[in-house]
């Protein structure tokens, strides 16, 4: 006789994978709500805000996740936008993101995780910054809440509908074929990178990218009105508050997103200030613009054939 088949758990997506860790309750609490909303982090009125309760499946009214990336991956998401718009004064550049960075399956004894299971890890050839990430941040996967979806005239929003599935599938565009023409404009922008992370004799780790966005009240995945080289100051509509941060302040929070303690020397000012309104880059950039394919863009990724995958390409995507 055969073996009977297993079925998924409910609110589980149909698919038989193997997968290690998963959903579980969340253990946000009151307090971790409140210091996100004293830092802008969400909104300020209490009833955007909804706690799931013993749930140990999401299930919102309408909602949007990246918990599929771990949070180093959304801190280098982050950093690279801030890069291209605060310091080379140019749009993010998709062709110079695949050169340094590649998108690694985390996996467990169990198999890979269902939150936080695909990470953004930067190449070992590549001479990127050396920023400190956390090696580890406990407990994050059960810090899941939910937030209202609040349209912003004049804004879009990317984010596509939450959907519970088990585990990430490869695409074929994350293999990273780059053409002759392509390759030769991301080695300029590349140089570029590297002259601002030498620059005037010093070495940036990236701290110094962090507390760009972070001084100026900027989150750099939020859909915004401008770029950052147009930031305008303490009035700016980008911020997601008003007041300004405290230079300790400032400092705690650099800290909190590396392994750096306080006793640490964690570097906030590169030698190249950021560009602002008042601070415009020298020339318009010539930089063919160049971003991810999406549904949007009239480009549909393709999926990758499980059976032609290597050992190392089950994990790199």
């Amino acid at each position: 006789m055969g073996k009977k088949k297993g079925t998924t758990g409910s609110g589980a997506s149909a698919s038989a994978a193997k997968v290690g860790l998963d959903w579980c309750a969340s253990t946000i609490c009151k307090r971790e709500e409140n210091k996100m909303r004293m830092l802008g982090l969400i909104s300020s009125a209490e009833s955007d805000f909804f706690h799931p309760g013993s749930a140990s499946r999401p299930r919102p009214p309408k909602g949007f996740s990246l918990w599929q990336l771990t949070p180093n991956s959304i801190l280098h998401l982050s950093i690279f936008i801030t890069l291209f718009e605060a310091f080379l004064g140019i749009d993010p550049h998709w062709g110079l993101w695949r050169k340094i960075l590649y998108v690694k399956r985390h996996n467990g004894i169990d198999g890979p995780p269902v939150v936080g299971g695909v990470g953004f890890i930067v190449r070992k050839e590549v001479n990127y910054f050396d920023y400190p990430m956390k090696e580890s941040v406990q407990g994050w996967r059960q810090k899941w809440f939910y937030l209202r979806h609040i349209p912003v005239s004049g804004r879009r929003s990317n984010l596509p509908p939450f959907e519970d599935v088990l585990s990430a599938v490869p695409k074929k565009f994350w293999q990273n074929t780059l053409t002759a023409e392509e390759s030769a404009l991301d080695d300029q922008l590349y140089e570029k990178v590297l002259d601002l992370k030498n620059a005037e004799g010093l070495t940036m780790c990236g701290t110094e990218v962090v507390s760009v966005f972070l001084k100026r009240r900027v989150q750099p995945l939020m859909s915004r009105p401008h770029h950052l080289w147009m930031y305008n100051g303490s009035s700016d509509k980008s911020r997601i508050r008003s007041t300004d941060v405290s230079e300790e302040d400032l400092r705690d929070e650099v800290s909190r997103l590396t392994r750096l303690s306080q006793k640490d020397n964690i570097v906030m000012t590169s030698a190249h200030p950021p560009l602002d309104l008042k601070h415009l880059p020298a020339k318009a950039s010539t930089v063919a613009q160049c971003y991810p394919p999406t549904p949007e863009s009239g480009v549909a990724p393709e999926d990758d054939d499980a059976s032609e995958e290597t050992e190392d390409e089950r994990h790199i995507f």
